[in-house]
């Protein structure tokens, strides 16, 4: 199998890695509340992470609330 990044080794691969937002978040792909959920789950820092899987989960379904789901 071949590699997508030729040439950069595997910490090259890694750093890059942590220093590349996800794709759905740098696109605006999603509405700007639901990344903001988005950044927040997945924040490097746990004390800036939701809480719980359950508030993360509200945060979600106030979020599909106010958009009449």
């Amino acid at each position: 199998m071949r590699s997508p990044n030729p040439g950069e080794t595997l910490s090259e691969l890694l750093i890059k890695a942590q220093n590349v937002e996800t794709r759905w978040l740098t696109k605006r792909l999603l509405p700007l509340e639901l990344e903001e959920i988005g950044r927040r789950a997945l924040a490097r820092d746990p004390e800036a992470r939701y809480p719980s899987a359950g508030a993360l989960g509200k945060a979600l379904s106030d979020w599909l609330a106010g958009q009449g789901a």
